[in-house]
């Protein structure tokens, strides 16, 4: 589950869309584990497992799919990089002031 959740976090961070196809995205993701702990297939030790991703989403959208997803994403950084005429490089990949 952690290296899912850390390939779906570096395909969102990459995503060269608008806020709104990103919160999407999120939403998709969390609805195909939801999917996946219905079916009867799945075992019921891999339940809690795929309930805490689910969790995990819930947080990712209500925590970072806000405001804060205007400092976090990849596209967002290239932008504020062009507005400043900066280079990419530049621009900080954390909303941390202490970093």
């Amino acid at each position: 589950m952690k290296a899912y959740l850390k390939s779906m976090l570096k395909e969102v961070w990459a995503m060269n869309s608008n806020e709104e196809a990103v919160r999407n995205c999120i939403g998709e993701k969390k609805n195909l584990l939801k999917n996946l702990i219905s079916k009867k297939i799945t075992l019921e030790n891999s339940k809690n497992v795929l309930n805490s991703g689910v969790n995990f989403f819930v947080y990712l959208k209500r925590q970072w799919a806000r405001d804060l997803l205007n400092s976090w994403c990849f596209s967002r950084q290239i932008q504020a990089a062009i507005a400043l005429g900066i280079p990419l490089e530049k621009i900080p990949t954390t909303n941390n002031i202490s970093e």
